[in-house]
């Protein structure tokens, strides 16, 4: 880990977080949140998205955050995490290829800290889902799209599971609650 401490010398301090808890916030109306996220692990996390994000790639998009999780001297654990107010249909394919960018920006955090990638996870994290299992026997709302590729079903939504860059990837969905007109949680990694 001394060439992590050198690391964390050429990033400004004011644009990570690297604790053993930490709180990832989104101040955009449409996500007005905070996640606070504690582990056993210490966890590295910066967003690299709006202002933050790097500008070489092609995409873009970027999920709110990127955490590392450190789970010995060779091995992270990578999490994307997007927070949004609502979850709809155009919200949740907006959010895959945020997931996507993130998992794409990630790599040059990776090529730093000089580590294995060992499991990775997303995370939408939200006040309203308006996809849930939609409880209905309409088959409709439970097809996957057809003619649009860009539009999304779901039931990709619904399971734990989506892929990125044919990657099948752990998505797990956190519920916030609504305090003060913002979305709040504590979540243990």
């Amino acid at each position: 880990m001394s060439n992590f401490s050198a690391v964390l010398n050429w990033i400004d301090k004011n644009k990570y977080q690297y604790s053993n808890k930490i709180v990832l916030d989104e101040k955009e109306n449409d996500g007005k949140a905070e996640l606070e996220i504690i582990s056993k692990n210490r966890l590295f996390a910066i967003s690299l998205s709006h202002k933050n994000k790097i500008k070489v790639f092609k995409n873009q998009k970027v999920a709110d955050w990127i955490v590392v999780e450190f789970l010995n001297d060779n091995q992270i654990n990578l999490h994307l995490i997007e927070l949004k107010r609502t979850i709809t249909t155009s919200h949740w394919q907006k959010i895959k290829e945020q997931l996507k960018g993130a998992y794409e920006h990630s790599f040059l955090l990776k090529g730093l800290f000089d580590y294995e990638i060992n499991e990775i996870f997303c995370y939408s994290a939200y006040v309203y889902d308006k996809l849930n299992n939609l409880n209905t026997t309409n088959p409709v709302f439970l097809r996957n799209s057809l003619g649009n590729k860009s539009q999304t079903s779901a039931i990709d939504w619904n399971n734990d599971k989506i892929n990125i860059h044919n990657l099948s990837v752990s998505h797990k969905k956190i519920k916030l609650k609504l305090i003060d007109d913002i979305g709040k949680e504590v979540y243990e990694l």
